[in-house]
């Protein structure tokens, strides 16, 4: 419903009738929808909405009614019922899985899918943070995973529609006293019904009067403050032991991190800031500006997400025609996986001398699921760090003679978050899995094409001014010097050697690199090549030539005070 043109609950029978007829219907199917029988839910409603129009001293929207429904519902015995609601099995299936979830996962997932409500909106109603409700409703898709969920819920909203509704309007104003005075009690002439409502009217603004100038004191608004600090302190510390459990690592693990970061470490040292700056804002102004603080919050929450959230994020809601949020979503997929591998590193490495070799495959790897074979011969903290690493998408692998190390994703998690993001983002997500040694293996003008792609982004406002981890942008500006370095024939992976046998430079590489120093500037790849080009011009276009080029550094030296000077210009 409209908030702004729906009726509200008045003080006359008409208008309240009115907005009851407009409102009842989908209460009784929240309570349903809570876990409710039919009649059960019919009989429930009508008992609140008589409360509501006997105390109808202030206008009520929809949103009021939805907390005042679910705070009262805490108090109800949900008997269970093989009552068969719906035509349909899948229906019927879903809702009973529904109901089956944890409180905390089901209230936003009902508002957001049955009832219309944004994540902003469910925060108001069920006063928690937003960044909590993204996260719950991340973990109900999560939980509920079966195959066209997303559909699968929107047939069973059609059906909660089609039911009937069981309530009677009559009871809510036959069964109600308001306003109701004995005249035997009463001296004098009867009282006329218009002296009885000013009278009324007049306890309700006494009574609101006193509300407002006891909520707005400044104790009232100090002590309110304090208890919301209190709260999001308790908040926080769930918010990141639940994610670390998930991800198998625990407290022990920070005491073992020696040069590595504690995953959610940099995410409580933010939090303990915004603790300090909210102290500060209550000490100074006697209050804290609320909605401003929880918007802080949410985005302190969204930094702790895991690798598993964001990809059910994507699942959920994929990004193929926004090219901001995919690029946004890439920073945030990947600077999580990187803050996670840091800390399985330092437990893999702690744990070296007792994890066995075993048979590698092609490509010289050991997977976890083999390591998992021995879990149970394994140190706890070991065991917990491999079972979360199943759960966030990383495998453990060693070439060589190298020592275990940890590994987002695989060729069919690329892909399937390839599918889910806009199709110009792709070329990111491999060079961010580790694809570049494959890219630079590519034909010299797909190479050249692909550069030019990368410094284009590089060069405008849309990666530096979006991309929120550090290690994201540095993979992304590297692989673009390491793609100059390939075309100049100076990769030991490169397709093709950029010289003859005679040492003498060949001439499809003189020409795409001509091709480059001919690009508009700013151009750093232009710059650069047009200098490698006149020192070659000079010495005969040799290999020794090349060789002695430091182009690597001179592009380094160009393309970073341009990244910098636009991140702190979008700061």
């Amino acid at each position: 419903m409209n908030e702004e043109k729906q009726p509200t609950l008045a003080e006359d029978k008409e208008s309240s009738l009115e907005w009851i007829r407009l409102v009842l219907p989908h209460m009784e199917r929240l309570a349903i929808q809570y876990g409710l029988s039919p009649q059960q839910a019919a009989n429930f409603v009508e008992t609140v909405f008589q409360k509501l129009y006997e105390n109808r001293s202030e206008a009520l929207h929809e949103d009021d009614t939805i907390r005042i429904l679910l705070g009262r519902l805490e108090d109800v015995t949900i008997h269970p019922s093989d009552e068969k609601l719906f035509a349909f099995k899948e229906d019927e299936v879903l809702h009973n899985r529904i109901i089956d979830l944890p409180k905390e996962v089901r209230l936003p997932l009902i508002l957001n899918q049955f009832h219309n409500k944004s994540t902003a909106q469910i925060a108001e109603i069920l006063n928690v943070p937003t960044g909590l409700v993204e996260t719950k409703l991340a973990e109900a898709f999560q939980q509920l995973d079966e195959p066209n969920l997303e559909k699968k819920l929107e047939f069973l909203h059609t059906s909660y529609g089609r039911l009937q509704t069981l309530y009677d309007e009559d009871r809510i104003f036959t069964h109600t006293t308001h306003h109701s005075i004995e005249p035997t009690k009463l001296k004098g002439k009867k009282p006329k019904r218009k002296t009885l409502a000013m009278w009324s009217l007049g306890v309700a603004m006494l009574f609101t009067l006193l509300f407002v100038s006891v909520t707005n004191s400044e104790a009232y608004q100090k002590s309110a403050s304090e208890k919301f600090i209190e709260t999001y302190k308790e908040e926080f510390e769930k918010e990141i032991a639940k994610r670390l459990e998930l991800a198998g690592l625990t407290k022990r693990t920070a005491i073992t991190m020696n040069h590595y970061n504690m995953y959610g470490e940099d995410t409580r040292l933010s939090f303990k800031d915004w603790l300090r700056a909210l102290t500060r804002e209550l000490e100074e102004n006697g209050k804290i500006d609320r909605r401003k603080a929880k918007e802080d919050y949410a985005a302190l929450i969204n930094e702790l997400k895991l690798p598993s959230e964001w990809i059910a994020e994507l699942k959920n809601k994929p990004l193929v025609n926004d090219r901001t949020a995919s690029i946004a979503f890439i920073g945030n997929l990947f600077g999580s996986s990187t803050m996670l591998i840091q800390s399985y590193s330092a437990i893999l490495q702690e744990h070296e001398d007792i994890i066995p070799t075993y048979e590698w495959n092609d490509n010289g790897e050991v997977i976890v699921q083999t390591l998992a074979e021995n879990e149970v011969g394994y140190p706890k903290q070991l065991q917990d760090a491999l079972k979360g690493m199943k759960t966030q998408n990383i495998t453990v692998v060693a070439h060589d003679s190298m020592f275990h190390f940890p590994q987002f994703g695989d060729e069919q998690l690329i892909e399937d978050i390839q599918n889910k993001l806009h199709p110009s983002v792709h070329v990111y997500v491999n060079l961010l899995m580790g694809g570049i040694e494959e890219i630079v293996k590519k034909p010299l003008d797909e190479q050249v094409d692909l550069l030019f792609f990368v410094e284009d982004d590089l060069m405008g406002d849309e990666l530096t001014g979006i991309f929120p981890n550090e290690y994201v942008e540095q993979v992304i500006v590297g692989s673009y010097m390491w793609l100059f370095h390939s075309i100049l024939g100076l990769e030991s992976e490169a397709v093709d050697s950029s010289y003859d046998l005679t040492g003498a430079i060949k001439p499809e590489y003189q020409k795409v690199w001509k091709q480059i120093a001919d690009r508009e500037q700013p151009s750093p790849a232009a710059t650069v090549m047009t200098t490698v080009i006149e020192n070659m011009e000079e010495e005969g276009w040799s290999r020794y030539t090349l060789d002695n080029q430091n182009s690597y550094m001179e592009i380094y030296n160009l393309i970073w005070p341009i990244i910098h000077e636009k991140k702190e210009k979008n700061k």
